[in-house]
Protein backbone atom coordinates (compact mmCIF):
# COMPACT_ATOMS: atom_id res chain seq x y z
CA UNK A 1 0.00 0.00 0.00
CA UNK A 2 1.28 3.39 -1.02
CA UNK A 3 1.74 6.03 2.18
CA UNK A 4 0.02 8.88 2.19
CA UNK A 5 2.25 12.04 2.49
CA UNK A 6 0.75 15.05 3.83
CA UNK A 7 2.36 18.36 4.26
CA UNK A 8 2.48 20.61 7.46
CA UNK A 9 3.28 24.27 8.35
CA UNK A 10 4.20 26.36 10.56
CA UNK A 11 5.68 29.88 10.58
CA UNK A 12 9.97 28.89 10.13
CA UNK A 13 9.74 25.83 8.75
CA UNK A 14 7.94 23.47 6.34
CA UNK A 15 7.80 19.48 7.38
CA UNK A 16 6.74 16.43 5.38
CA UNK A 17 4.96 13.45 7.27
CA UNK A 18 4.61 10.41 5.84
CA UNK A 19 1.82 8.32 7.26
CA UNK A 20 2.18 4.59 7.11
CA UNK A 21 -0.98 2.39 6.94
CA UNK A 22 -1.81 0.97 10.76
CA UNK A 23 -0.03 -2.64 11.38
CA UNK A 24 -0.99 -4.86 14.17
CA UNK A 25 2.30 -5.99 16.41
CA UNK A 26 2.25 -10.05 16.34
CA UNK A 27 3.52 -10.37 19.81
CA UNK A 28 1.78 -7.12 21.95
CA UNK A 29 -1.34 -6.74 20.14
CA UNK A 30 -3.77 -8.83 22.02
CA UNK A 31 -7.35 -10.11 21.83
CA UNK A 32 -9.57 -10.05 24.74
CA UNK A 33 -12.00 -12.86 25.49
CA UNK A 34 -14.21 -12.78 27.91
CA UNK A 35 -15.57 -16.50 30.09
CA UNK A 36 -18.50 -16.77 32.72
CA UNK A 37 -17.24 -19.61 35.59
CA UNK A 38 -20.60 -19.85 37.77
CA UNK A 39 -21.65 -15.98 38.71
CA UNK A 40 -18.50 -14.06 37.45
CA UNK A 41 -17.02 -12.96 34.33
CA UNK A 42 -13.51 -12.87 33.01
CA UNK A 43 -12.04 -11.58 30.45
CA UNK A 44 -8.29 -12.30 29.71
CA UNK A 45 -6.05 -12.28 26.48
CA UNK A 46 -7.07 -14.73 23.96
CA UNK A 47 -3.78 -15.97 23.14
CA UNK A 48 -2.75 -18.41 26.20
CA UNK A 49 -5.98 -20.10 25.15
CA UNK A 50 -5.59 -20.64 22.03
CA UNK A 51 -1.50 -20.97 21.89
CA UNK A 52 -1.58 -23.81 24.71
CA UNK A 53 -5.21 -25.16 24.88
CA UNK A 54 -5.79 -27.76 22.04
CA UNK A 55 -9.80 -27.71 23.25
CA UNK A 56 -9.90 -23.94 22.87
CA UNK A 57 -7.91 -23.54 19.57
CA UNK A 58 -10.19 -25.78 18.10
CA UNK A 59 -13.39 -23.83 19.91
CA UNK A 60 -12.14 -20.49 18.27
CA UNK A 61 -12.29 -22.07 14.96
CA UNK A 62 -15.69 -23.30 14.98
CA UNK A 63 -17.71 -21.14 12.59
CA UNK A 64 -20.56 -18.66 14.57
CA UNK A 65 -23.85 -17.49 13.71
CA UNK A 66 -23.85 -13.69 12.51
CA UNK A 67 -24.31 -11.37 14.96
CA UNK A 68 -23.63 -13.71 17.72
CA UNK A 69 -19.65 -13.17 18.53
CA UNK A 70 -19.11 -15.84 21.46
CA UNK A 71 -16.40 -14.42 24.68
CA UNK A 72 -16.85 -10.68 22.33
CA UNK A 73 -18.05 -9.07 25.50
CA UNK A 74 -19.76 -9.30 28.69
CA UNK A 75 -22.81 -9.97 26.96
CA UNK A 76 -21.72 -13.04 24.73
CA UNK A 77 -18.98 -15.14 27.19
CA UNK A 78 -18.44 -17.92 26.67
CA UNK A 79 -19.87 -20.24 29.33
CA UNK A 80 -17.22 -22.60 31.32
CA UNK A 81 -19.42 -25.34 32.79
CA UNK A 82 -18.39 -27.78 36.09
CA UNK A 83 -15.06 -25.31 36.80
CA UNK A 84 -15.34 -22.89 40.36
CA UNK A 85 -14.30 -19.50 40.17
CA UNK A 86 -11.68 -20.60 42.52
CA UNK A 87 -10.12 -23.11 40.19
CA UNK A 88 -10.17 -21.14 37.31
CA UNK A 89 -8.06 -18.61 38.94
CA UNK A 90 -5.58 -20.49 39.82
CA UNK A 91 -4.92 -21.67 36.43
CA UNK A 92 -5.27 -18.26 35.37
CA UNK A 93 -1.85 -17.71 37.57
CA UNK A 94 -0.40 -19.62 36.03
CA UNK A 95 -1.41 -18.38 32.50
CA UNK A 96 -0.67 -15.05 33.26
CA UNK A 97 1.98 -15.09 35.60
CA UNK A 98 2.51 -11.91 38.04
CA UNK A 99 6.05 -10.94 39.18
CA UNK A 100 6.80 -9.07 42.37
CA UNK A 101 7.67 -5.74 42.23
CA UNK A 102 11.04 -4.62 41.65
CA UNK A 103 11.89 -8.63 41.26
CA UNK A 104 12.75 -10.46 38.11
CA UNK A 105 11.17 -13.99 38.86
CA UNK A 106 7.92 -14.90 38.89
CA UNK A 107 6.48 -15.45 42.59
CA UNK A 108 3.06 -17.20 41.51
CA UNK A 109 4.20 -20.82 42.21
CA UNK A 110 5.19 -19.75 45.70
CA UNK A 111 1.18 -18.26 45.82
CA UNK A 112 -0.64 -21.39 44.68
CA UNK A 113 -1.38 -24.08 47.44
CA UNK A 114 -1.33 -27.93 47.36
CA UNK A 115 -5.15 -28.16 46.16
CA UNK A 116 -4.34 -25.11 43.63
CA UNK A 117 -2.36 -27.10 41.89
CA UNK A 118 -4.24 -30.28 42.41
CA UNK A 119 -7.14 -27.79 40.54
CA UNK A 120 -4.48 -26.70 37.36
CA UNK A 121 -3.97 -30.64 37.11
CA UNK A 122 -7.38 -31.08 36.41
CA UNK A 123 -8.29 -28.26 34.56
CA UNK A 124 -5.13 -28.24 32.64
CA UNK A 125 -6.11 -32.10 31.71
CA UNK A 126 -9.65 -31.69 30.95
CA UNK A 127 -8.37 -28.68 28.22
CA UNK A 128 -5.61 -30.13 27.14
CA UNK A 129 -2.99 -27.79 28.18
CA UNK A 130 0.10 -29.33 28.03
CA UNK A 131 2.89 -27.13 29.81
CA UNK A 132 0.40 -26.11 32.43
CA UNK A 133 -0.24 -29.80 32.92
CA UNK A 134 3.39 -30.40 32.86
CA UNK A 135 3.92 -27.58 35.52
CA UNK A 136 1.36 -29.09 38.13
CA UNK A 137 2.77 -32.76 37.77
CA UNK A 138 6.57 -31.28 39.13
CA UNK A 139 4.70 -29.02 41.29
CA UNK A 140 3.24 -32.06 43.00
CA UNK A 141 5.55 -34.49 43.15
CA UNK A 142 6.20 -34.15 46.77
CA UNK A 143 2.50 -35.40 47.76
CA UNK A 144 2.21 -38.52 50.20
CA UNK A 145 2.54 -41.79 47.78
CA UNK A 146 -1.33 -42.71 48.37
CA UNK A 147 -2.57 -39.36 47.14
CA UNK A 148 -0.31 -40.07 43.79
CA UNK A 149 -1.91 -42.62 43.21
CA UNK A 150 -5.54 -41.71 43.28
CA UNK A 151 -4.53 -38.37 40.94
CA UNK A 152 -2.58 -40.63 38.86
CA UNK A 153 -5.82 -42.67 38.44
CA UNK A 154 -7.61 -39.88 37.66
CA UNK A 155 -5.66 -37.69 35.35
CA UNK A 156 -3.74 -40.41 33.78
CA UNK A 157 0.01 -40.13 35.74
CA UNK A 158 1.75 -43.16 34.53
CA UNK A 159 5.21 -41.94 35.79
CA UNK A 160 3.70 -41.92 39.46
CA UNK A 161 2.73 -45.39 39.56
CA UNK A 162 5.26 -47.67 40.70
CA UNK A 163 7.17 -45.18 42.71
CA UNK A 164 4.22 -44.41 45.00
CA UNK A 165 3.14 -48.29 45.28
CA UNK A 166 6.63 -48.98 46.14
CA UNK A 167 6.72 -46.15 48.61
CA UNK A 168 4.36 -47.64 50.69
CA UNK A 169 5.43 -51.06 50.39
CA UNK A 170 8.22 -50.02 51.84
CA UNK A 171 6.71 -47.97 54.62
CA UNK A 172 6.82 -49.23 58.17
CA UNK A 173 2.85 -48.03 58.69
CA UNK A 174 0.51 -50.41 58.02
CA UNK A 175 -2.39 -48.36 55.53
CA UNK A 176 -5.10 -46.64 57.71
CA UNK A 177 -8.76 -47.19 56.46
CA UNK A 178 -8.88 -43.85 54.92
CA UNK A 179 -5.76 -45.02 52.50
CA UNK A 180 -7.16 -48.31 52.20
CA UNK A 181 -10.69 -47.09 50.78
CA UNK A 182 -8.81 -44.88 48.37
CA UNK A 183 -6.80 -47.29 47.23
CA UNK A 184 -9.43 -50.43 46.51
CA UNK A 185 -9.31 -53.42 47.79
CA UNK A 186 -7.51 -55.53 44.91
CA UNK A 187 -4.42 -52.58 45.69
CA UNK A 188 -4.98 -52.99 48.83
CA UNK A 189 -4.52 -56.85 48.42
CA UNK A 190 -1.40 -56.42 46.27
CA UNK A 191 0.52 -54.47 48.17
CA UNK A 192 0.32 -57.08 51.34
CA UNK A 193 1.64 -59.56 48.70
CA UNK A 194 4.77 -57.59 48.17
CA UNK A 195 5.27 -56.62 51.88
CA UNK A 196 4.96 -59.79 52.46
CA UNK A 197 7.97 -60.43 49.57
CA UNK A 198 9.93 -57.78 51.32
CA UNK A 199 9.81 -59.49 54.34
CA UNK A 200 10.91 -62.96 52.76
CA UNK A 201 13.38 -60.93 50.85
CA UNK A 202 14.97 -59.26 54.42
CA UNK A 203 14.39 -62.96 56.09
CA UNK A 204 17.00 -64.51 53.17
CA UNK A 205 19.34 -61.59 53.51
CA UNK A 206 19.80 -62.11 57.60
CA UNK A 207 20.62 -66.02 56.53
CA UNK A 208 23.12 -64.47 54.32
CA UNK A 209 21.99 -67.18 51.91
CA UNK A 210 23.93 -66.92 48.50
CA UNK A 211 21.03 -65.57 46.41
CA UNK A 212 19.82 -62.35 44.46
CA UNK A 213 17.69 -59.68 46.60
CA UNK A 214 15.35 -58.05 44.77
CA UNK A 215 14.54 -54.23 45.09
CA UNK A 216 11.06 -53.24 46.41
CA UNK A 217 10.18 -51.45 42.94
CA UNK A 218 10.72 -54.48 41.07
CA UNK A 219 8.43 -56.61 43.53
CA UNK A 220 5.89 -53.93 42.70
CA UNK A 221 6.31 -54.10 39.37
CA UNK A 222 6.17 -57.74 39.16
CA UNK A 223 2.78 -58.25 41.40
CA UNK A 224 0.95 -55.14 39.81
CA UNK A 225 2.10 -56.13 35.94
CA UNK A 226 4.17 -53.33 35.87
CA UNK A 227 7.36 -55.24 35.14
CA UNK A 228 7.64 -54.58 31.21
CA UNK A 229 8.42 -51.24 32.03
CA UNK A 230 11.11 -52.04 34.44
CA UNK A 231 14.37 -52.63 34.20
CA UNK A 232 14.55 -55.15 36.17
CA UNK A 233 17.24 -55.39 39.34
CA UNK A 234 18.66 -57.39 41.84
CA UNK A 235 21.16 -56.85 44.43
CA UNK A 236 23.46 -60.08 46.31
CA UNK A 237 23.59 -60.37 49.70
CA UNK A 238 26.85 -58.40 50.22
CA UNK A 239 25.15 -55.45 50.22
CA UNK A 240 23.14 -53.75 52.86
CA UNK A 241 20.06 -53.97 52.68
CA UNK A 242 19.17 -52.81 48.57
CA UNK A 243 15.89 -54.09 48.53
CA UNK A 244 14.78 -50.45 50.56
CA UNK A 245 16.49 -48.10 47.93
CA UNK A 246 15.14 -46.89 44.93
CA UNK A 247 17.20 -47.89 41.64
CA UNK A 248 15.89 -46.17 39.08
CA UNK A 249 15.88 -42.72 38.57
CA UNK A 250 13.58 -42.76 35.93
CA UNK A 251 11.06 -43.61 38.59
CA UNK A 252 11.42 -41.24 41.26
Amino acid sequence: MTPKVSTEFSLRHQSTVVEYPNKRSKDYYYDLVTFKVQDTLFRVPRQAFEKDSIVFRDMFLLPQRSGEQEGEDDENPILLPFVTVQDFEYLLEILYPRKAPFLLFDITPFLIPIEGWIAILRLSTMWEFTNARRLAIRKLKSIDACKKIQLSREYDIEEWVLPALAELARRDQLLTVEEGNILGMETVIKLGHVRESIKHEYSNRLRLRPRKIQTAETLVAKEFGLARNVRIKVCYRKMTLPWLESYDPDFE
